[in-house]
């Protein structure tokens, strides 16, 4: 039998709870495009950007001190995984 390699991406957000800068570690498999979007609690978008994803580490430098104080969910949508972590605003 064939065993199919599966492979997987790891997101971690820093600092949490945040301010001004958030910064999004990616540990990525393979090179890729992916959206990153945030969405408040309601599941409205509140941020939306295109980024290139490289194979290995990746540091993404995200602007958050335009949205107001609350709980809100990071999202990058990979080709074949999302990846999800909650954050707060101060």
């Amino acid at each position: 039998k064939n065993v199919k390699h599966l492979s997987f991406a790891e997101m971690i957000v820093s600092p949490n709870p945040v301010a001004q800068n958030m910064r999004v570690l990616v540990d990525a498999d393979k090179a890729e495009k992916a959206t990153l979007f945030i969405t408040d609690l309601a599941g409205r978008r509140v941020f939306n950007t295109s980024v290139n994803i490289n194979e290995g580490n990746n540091t993404l430098n995200i602007p958050v001190s335009a949205l107001n104080s609350g709980s809100y969910v990071v999202t990058i949508q990979l080709a074949n995984q999302t990846l999800v972590k909650k954050i707060n605003k101060f």
